[in-house]
């Protein structure tokens, strides 16, 4: 979840960069996914073993997921995003837990918050891709 996070986040920043306070100005354009970075100079095969799983067979595996005639308007994307969004959303400040790293999502108290309520479904579609490639892989 945390590189589709990071994906997801380098998107936005590409389409508001202007916009960012952070930024100063400066196009976010030049940024990359960090994961990207660690990992673009070896081969597919030296990723794959560095990471203990293949990053390609997983993102094949949860665009295999996406489209459904069990998901409103047939597709998943939507509800992933709403998961990434809260599961980003439950970083508390007064102790510095929650947010995507660690996926505390998955978890009480975040769990049961009411704005929260239906991301289970999402965790369930998304459990089986993470049995399949271990602890390698984090939630």
């Amino acid at each position: 979840m945390s590189m589709l996070s990071s994906a997801v986040f380098m998107a936005f920043l590409s389409l508001t960069a202007g916009s960012c306070p952070f930024l100063a100005g400066k196009s976010g354009r030049g940024l990359r996914n960090p994961h990207e970075r660690r990992t673009t100079s070896a081969t597919p095969q030296a990723r794959r073993l560095s990471l203990g799983f293949s990053v390609a067979a997983v993102k094949a595996e949860i665009e295999g997921i996406l489209s459904s005639d069990q998901a409103d308007f047939g597709h998943y994307g939507g509800f992933l995003m709403r998961l990434a969004w809260h599961c980003a959303g439950t970083y508390r400040t007064s102790d510095g837990r929650g947010g995507c790293d660690g996926a505390r999502i998955r978890f009480d108290p975040e769990n049961s918050w009411g704005d929260n309520a239906g991301l289970n479904e999402m965790l369930e579609l998304l459990k089986p891709i993470k049995t399949r490639h271990g602890a390698a892989l984090s939630w």
